[in-house]
């Protein structure tokens, strides 16, 4: 099987998916440095574009892993986590 497999193909693959989704990360943190200033020092900006790199190396494959188990959970009338009552962030002494 392993044969069969154009290791070149494989890589450009690889390198536009993970090009176009750095480019995504890239514009979507020039616009809200536009629009909110953010980002005060310099360092902090270069941070946000190393960890947007490092999205692409685990932790994007572990989410969309979660989505999918998530949907098939769903389709199984999953609801392990029974229903969900609402409950305040006051004590009950002081709602009154």
């Amino acid at each position: 099987m392993l044969d069969m497999t154009n290791w070149h193909v494989l890589v450009v693959f690889g390198l536009v998916n993970f090009i176009s989704g750095y480019l995504l990360s890239v514009g979507a943190l020039i616009l809200e440095e536009i629009a909110f200033k953010r980002y005060s020092k310099p360092s902090d900006l270069a941070k946000m574009l190393l960890f947007s790199a490092l999205k692409f190396v685990g932790y994007h494959q572990l989410g969309v892993m979660w989505r999918v188990l998530g949907h098939i959970q769903y389709m199984q009338n999953n609801n392990s986590w029974g229903t969900m009552t609402r409950q305040s962030w006051k004590d009950k002494n002081e709602a009154a």
